[in-house]
């Protein structure tokens, strides 16, 4: 099936019967086409609120702008009340549980569809708005606007009653009628004050005093207790009701009341879209082959995008947007592809990327590239990625991610690159979380961060790492990004082994890589999931992971500092600092020199050309000419002829051991005793990684050394 122009507004869905047939695009590349989840608005059916005794229930402000629409004559359901956030385990369709073989998962990333929304387009081309349902405090607003608890009881095992902050106090009279009237129609979101968990609750109970808080039924209590200095907003009240675009929806009457921008439209020159699908806009099940270019996904409840078990799928140039859930779920298969693709204005994360097997390592081969990801926290807000990775063998590429409260990417599993992104302006209101989000599972092995702009990211917690490797996160190569402006430490290692930091440049932040002691307990319960110690291809992947796991040292180890930069601002200037500068006495055999500064210091401002990008990877492979029987003292030579001949000053400053095995070799002192030492070898560095080893040219002789990417 190939279709041009035009096609059906509700969702679609697609199997495996359908493989091989499917062909979405526009008539002409210009134009797109929409997939909606939601029913267009006839604003000729709204009407003025003119009742006395209605209007009493709203801020006198509002009156003039009121208008009233009957959703049971509009044959609109106003869904289900919120219950959401990190805890409440209702996982879509074909995505793992935390901590599964496939790896773990943000475990707020997929939960039930949403209510009932409104998106409406101002009149005169102002876009697309969402509308937003009437709360105290009036959203959006950090959370240190929001309301504030002050003391709390658990009533039960979920409901929790809390006393609020005095200005709380004094608006609580105004809800009571709507409480006893409309039950269970006010809504609450909670954050917790460690800036790590939220969630959405109904509001149970409501008297002059305290709030009674719902629950849901398998829950993390531990993690939303009630504590002194949570944050929350109640919604969905009508006394609140005090700005344009706010709107109400009475439960019991199925009447909305909003205050709409077009107050005085005939409604004929308006449009809108009330959202009422559930399901995913694009639904495909065990699909081989097929491409959706063009298309606009929208105004759905659920999910943008679901592709479950699917191989050689593509979606290219779609805009995803205005969702209750994640923009796009790609669970199982292989070879799916998002290119150029925009997300924008979701409710429950970005893109989900959950496919490999790692049971043998092998890659699902999942492509997010040239993507636009932003604002996709509308509903929930941690632990719901711009991009989460999951399985084997997934990449995301220049890619830009921005303007988010928590985390721009979560990842596990093994052997997933993340490259030429550019990633700023996110975990704005988070403090035990990072930019980039792993842990607490010592197999997740072979992940790549390369060539990557990190820059203006200022969380309300300046200790908030850029890149946070928790709880014994391993294995993390870290290779040619910049990082800039940013208040928190470059990188956090608790507890990791086998971290990798090469020829990185960190100019105007505030620390650099902060590496400490932690148990590595907790992270060997999942060692199980995988067979890490019988299998030939972990075995052959991750020689070293038998001693680290049976080592289980409470400090991190096997580090890897090379030919880093950073930079701290001086009174007119920067100068060079350490790249690495807390806790390092904590770190057990680690490589390289802490001190940086191989390149001069400078201030950046906008998108930098750093200096490793001037020239292409250029070095000696050993496979022509030494075969599987390579040495060590064939790669001194070798390194010993590049300098000889002038061509490490030409630029040639690689030496990469290639033994016939991918993966073969993670600490090349097995092999190569004396490569780590420039004392013995004045021609050599090293770079213990999970790809083949890769040994540089003396930084003396050629300067920094361009990328180091030799996986095969």
């Amino acid at each position: 099936m190939s279709v041009k122009g035009p096609c059906p507004s509700n969702n679609l869905t697609f199997n495996a019967l359908d493989s091989g047939r499917v062909t979405w695009e526009p008539a002409s590349p210009q134009t797109s086409f929409l997939i909606t989840g939601g029913e267009p608005i006839d604003f000729s059916q709204f009407s003025p609120v003119r009742e006395p005794s209605v209007l009493a229930n709203f801020p006198p402000v509002s009156w003039p702008y009121l208008m009233q629409l009957n959703l049971g004559v509009a044959g609109i359901d106003p869904g289900p009340a919120p219950i959401s956030g990190r805890g409440c385990r209702a996982y879509a369709e074909g995505l793992p549980q935390p901590h599964s073989a496939l790896g773990s998962m943000p475990d707020a990333g997929v939960n039930s569809p949403t209510g009932l929304e409104f998106f409406a387009t101002t009149p005169g081309g102002g876009g697309v708005v969402p509308l937003r349902l009437a709360s105290y405090p009036n959203m959006p607003a950090p959370p240190s606007e929001w309301a504030h608890i002050l003391h709390s009881t658990t009533v039960g095992p979920f409901n929790r009653t809390a006393g609020p902050d005095a200005a709380t106090l004094g608006r609580m009279p105004s809800w009571l009628s709507q409480f006893r009237e409309d039950p269970g129609s006010i809504y609450v979101h909670e954050y917790n004050r460690v800036g790590w968990a939220d969630m959405h609750w109904v509001l149970e109970g409501l008297t002059l005093s305290n709030l009674t808080f719902g629950g849901c039924g398998n829950m993390s209590i531990g993690e939303h207790l009630l504590l002194t200095g949570n944050y929350f907003y109640v919604y969905n009240v009508a006394a609140e009701l005090d700005q344009e675009l706010e709107y109400y929806i009475n439960r019991t009457s199925k009447i909305l009341y909003a205050w709409l921008p077009w107050s005085g439209h005939s409604g004929s020159d308006l449009a809108g879209y009330a959202s009422l699908q559930e399901a995913p806009l694009l639904a495909l099940d065990s699909v081989t082959g097929g491409l959706w270019r063009n298309a606009s996904f929208m105004f759905g409840r659920g999910a943008g995008i679901s592709c479950v078990n699917c191989t050689g799928v593509s979606v290219e140039g779609a805009e995803v947007a205005f969702l209750g859930l994640m923009a796009a779920n790609i669970s199982g298969g292989s070879r799916v592809s998002l290119v150029n693709v925009s997300v924008h204005d979701v409710g429950n994360g970005g893109v989900y990327l959950y496919a490999g097997d790692r049971a043998t390592l092998s890659p699902a081969n999942h492509l997010l590239d040239g993507a636009t990801v932003t604002r996709y926290n509308r509903y929930t807000h941690c632990y719901t990625p711009g991009v989460t990775l999951g399985g084997v063998g997934n990449t995301v590429t220049r890619t830009h991610i921005f303007n988010a409260p928590h985390q721009a990417i979560f990842l596990s599993g093994n052997e997933h690159t993340i490259s030429d992104c550019d990633i700023h302006e996110v975990t704005q209101i988070t403090s035990d979380s990072g930019a980039f989000y792993m842990g607490r599972d010592l197999t997740y092995r072979g992940n790549r961060l390369l060539r990557n702009a990190w820059h203006d990211i200022n969380s309300v917690n300046a200790g908030t790492p850029i890149l946070y490797l928790d709880d014994c996160a391993s294995s993390v190569a870290v290779i040619n990004n910049t990082f800039w402006n940013c208040s928190g430490p470059t990188a956090a290692s608790e507890g990791g082994m086998g971290h990798s930091f090469i020829g990185n440049y960190v100019s105007e932040n505030a620390m650099g890589v902060h590496a400490l002691g932690k148990s590595c307990a907790g992270a060997l319960q999942y060692a199980s999931l995988v067979p890490w110690n019988t299998s030939s291809a972990w075995r052959a992947a991750y020689p070293e992971l038998v001693e680290e796991l049976r080592e289980n040292a409470n400090a991190p180890w096997h580090l890897t500092f090379l030919n880093n930069t950073r930079c701290v601002p001086t009174a007119n200037s920067s100068a060079a600092a350490p790249f690495v500068d807390m806790n390092i006495a904590s770190v057990q055999r680690w490589n390289g020199s802490s001190d940086g500064g191989i390149n001069a210091c400078h201030r950046i401002s906008g998108v930098p050309t750093p200096p490793w990008t001037s020239q292409p990877v250029r070095g000696f492979n050993s496979w022509t000419a030494f075969g599987c029987g390579v040495t060590d003292a064939d790669l001194r030579a070798t390194a010993d002829s590049l300098v000889e001949l002038g061509l490490a000053k030409a630029g040639y400053t690689i030496v990469a051991p290639d033994e016939c095995v991918v993966y073969a070799i993670k600490y090349i002192t097995h092999k190569y005793p004396h490569s780590l030492s420039l004392s013995h070898h004045p021609h050599l560095l090293t770079c213990a990684r999970h790809m083949n080893s890769i040994l540089f040219i003396n930084r003396a002789v050629a300067g920094p050394p361009p990328e180091a990417v030799m996986a095969r």
